[in-house]
């Protein structure tokens, strides 16, 4: 460990004993070009190549602030979280630190990018909680998975091991068309995504609008469900369960149906 380093842990260490009593806590260790610490204050502050570790994540920045009192670190310039689910960089960010020294949370804003495998999702705010391993987004949400698909929403909350869900009128888009309805929900083990009320389809000239949908990533394909209707050139059909293959323009409609034709208009 650095000079620097070792200042800092034993600065950050004494300052917290002298404020609390709690029970055993984690290293924390800051490393930096520059910096200053108040024993009175209770603030730490440091600023070039700034290295923030808990011993299980590390945090960089140019300038990092840390309230120890509030235990709360104020981060900007080129902010990087890096764990083993991924890498999160944003202009500006505030982790929040338990009482044994743990990062808790980290709060991040300003052109927010999270890195996960070949998934990226950029956001305006983004909270991480390595603890329970989540992170919700709000504000121009995106994620992009390759080779195509892109979904866009309002906000995002997402939970390893579980679905993930958005709202705010969220969007799946690929070439052969897109889905839009209130709440999306993504299960990306199973390769599937749920979509519910007011749910809009387009695929090439054919529009859809119902009540729900499920979209099968492998098998290409999009269900249609309650209140299905089906708008194409020349014909409208109604149905109550739909089931279209995008890629080959494929329809086969379940239930009730009914299927009105259209004389083109002639010029």
């Amino acid at each position: 460990m650095s000079k620097v380093a070792a200042l800092v842990v034993l600065v950050i260490c004494a300052i917290d004993v002298a404020s609390s009593s709690a029970a055993p806590s984690r290293t924390l260790e800051i490393t930096a070009d520059i910096l200053t610490a108040d024993t009175v204050k209770q603030v730490v502050e440091a600023r070039g190549r700034v290295r923030i570790s808990d011993g299980r994540a590390v945090v960089r920045a140019s300038v990092a602030v840390y309230r120890v009192k509030d235990r709360q670190i104020s981060l900007s310039g080129g902010v990087q979280f890096v764990t083993s689910e991924g890498d999160l960089t944003a202009r500006q960010a505030i982790a929040h630190l338990s009482r044994t020294r743990t990062l808790e949370t980290v709060e991040a804003t300003g052109n927010v990018e999270v890195e996960s495998g070949r998934r990226v999702l950029s956001a305006d705010h983004v909270v991480y909680t390595p603890a329970s391993r989540s992170l919700s987004a709000r504000g121009n949400v995106r994620i992009f998975s390759p080779p195509d698909l892109i979904a866009t929403g309002g906000e995002l909350f997402a939970r390893q091991g579980a679905v993930i869900v958005m709202r705010g009128r969220p969007r799946l888009q690929n070439r052969d068309g897109y889905l839009q309805g209130d709440r999306l929900e993504v299960d990306e083990k199973a390769e599937t995504a749920y979509l519910r009320d007011n749910v809009l389809g387009e695929f090439q000239d054919i529009k859809v609008t119902s009540d729900a949908a499920t979209l099968f990533a492998k098998e290409k394909k999009v269900v249609f469900r309650d209140r299905v209707k089906i708008i194409q050139p020349g014909r409208t059909m109604r149905a109550d369960r739909v089931t279209i293959f995008y890629e080959s323009r494929r329809m086969i409609a379940e239930g009730t149906t009914t299927i009105r034709i259209e004389d083109e208009e002639r010029p």
